[in-house]
């Protein structure tokens, strides 16, 4: 048993020794290490690769020295993993840049073979070039808002190997489709037109909507989104257009009827000239029995800047009234069909002279009570003036002033004939004598009978 035990040991040891010098001869083994990658590149299309190796031994220093391997080859993958192509570092690579995508980041993974089959990995990353896109679009609406007139073109571009200069790679035309939508309208529309047409017809539904708010906001904006396909990868511009309405307003003349169809959602526009001392009135009638025809006012011309200063609303689909003091300026008007039936429309215009209608009513008056033979005695005891020359200008301007005081920056909009009535009495009446408050009664009634005179 003990010559067993002796005999065992023995093995032991000698594999313990075995084990001693096999560790001390791979100690003494070179090793090989991949220092650096170095990547050459002339342009964005061409590289080459290049390892920078060093052989470390147990005798030497610790930096080693520097090692050729016997061979190198390398593969450039991509960022979604797929890889380009597998290359020798002896040979100049070609890649298509311009199938990359912008600065796409390029994964170099280098293998380098040494003595004995010893092989060591190492990897670094570049990047392609970046790229971008460049858009020339043309947009025209046509007149009437039915249809407008677009085309654009996406040129893909890269920068320059060594410099910020693009180089174009490809132009490619836009997508036969377009999307159009606006923060103002409710619909969204993708239109689509074949060929090489550009011109694209809205649809009955978005034609509509954006007449409505075109015709009712006065600026409409605008955004129509084009799109390219380039690589399997789909590029967009959006185009916004800003439609301010600038109409034409036809001339207005006084005690004129004008006759307009309007299609739904649609509007036609007038100016007229209002002189100081008088009431410019428009009287708006719905003569087609269709639509529901809106009234409004505004001070200029370019409705989308200019604030309103009237509307008429009414509820009634047949009769619309505005009237405004006079102040030697224009006055501009839009009516507005807010319906979706077409109609047809009788606009008239007049003008009401204030200090006639208030000289003929003291007149009228007058002469009912007193007769001819004592009415300028009468003027002067009911108005305590003495000079025959004045009377005239007092009875005119005591209801001419204060009757352009109470409509100075309002049109009293939509007012009804009984509701005019009573607040020009609230204006005119209260403070006054009896006698006057009958003539001041009787130029009230007749004012707004002048004002309402083709309602």
């Amino acid at each position: 048993m003990t010559k067993h035990f002796l005999t065992t040991v023995t093995k032991r040891k000698r594999l313990l020794y075995l084990i001693f010098i096999l560790t001390i001869i791979s100690s003494c083994q070179p090793r090989y290490e991949i220092r650096e990658i170095e990547v050459n590149r002339e342009n964005w299309d061409t590289l080459s690769v290049n390892a920078q190796c060093r052989k470390i031994t147990w005798y030497g220093s610790g930096e080693g020295r520097p090692e050729e391997p016997v061979s190198q080859r390398f593969t450039i993958r991509r960022s979604n993993g797929t890889t380009l192509g597998e290359y020798r570092s002896d040979q100049a690579v070609i890649i298509n840049d311009q199938e990359l995508d912008d600065s796409e980041l390029l994964t170099i993974t280098l293998t380098a073979t040494f003595p004995k089959g010893i092989t060591q990995t190492s990897e670094t990353t570049i990047y392609a070039s970046p790229k971008s896109v460049a858009w020339i679009t043309n947009m025209q609406i046509t007149p009437g808002l039915r249809s407008f007139h677009t085309n654009a073109m996406a040129s893909f571009v890269r920068q320059s190997f060594r410099g910020s200069k693009d180089l174009l790679i490809e132009p490619v035309m836009a997508d036969k489709t377009l999307t159009i939508s606006s923060d103002s309208l409710a619909l969204l529309q993708r239109l689509q037109y074949s060929g090489d047409e550009d011109l694209f017809l809205f649809s009955d539904e978005f034609y509509e909507e954006l007449k409505y708010k075109y015709y009712r906001l006065h600026s409409l904006p605008m955004k129509f989104v084009h799109q390219v396909t380039w690589k399997e990868k789909t590029y967009t511009n959006t185009q916004k257009i800003t439609l301010d309405l600038n109409p034409y307003f036809s001339d207005a003349w006084n005690n004129y009827r004008y006759t307009r169809f309007i299609e739904s959602n649609g509007a036609t526009f007038y100016k007229l000239y209002i002189r100081k001392g008088t009431i410019g009135v428009f009287t708006l009638k719905n003569s087609g029995r269709s639509g529901d025809l809106d009234l409004y006012a505004y001070s200029g011309s370019q409705l989308s800047t200019q604030p309103m200063i009237g509307k008429s609303l009414r509820t009634s689909l047949f009769n619309e009234i505005l009237y405004f003091p006079g102040n030697d300026e224009y006055v501009y008007v839009k009516i507005h069909n807010s319906s979706t039936f077409d109609t047809e429309c009788m606009l008239t215009t007049h003008a009401v002279n204030i200090e006639d209608v208030a000289s003929q009513s003291l007149a009228d008056y007058l002469i009912e009570k007193a007769g001819h033979a004592i009415l300028q005695g009468f003027l002067k005891e009911l108005f305590g003036i003495e000079d025959d020359n004045k009377v005239g200008d007092q009875i005119t301007n005591l209801g001419a002033d204060v009757l352009l005081n109470m409509f100075q920056g309002a049109s009293l909009e939509s007012a009804t004939e009984d509701a005019l009535k009573a607040k020009l009495e609230n204006a005119l009446l209260p403070g006054q004598t009896a006698e006057a408050r009958a003539i001041l009664t009787k130029f009230i009634n007749n004012l707004v009978q002048n004002i309402y005179m083709y309602y």
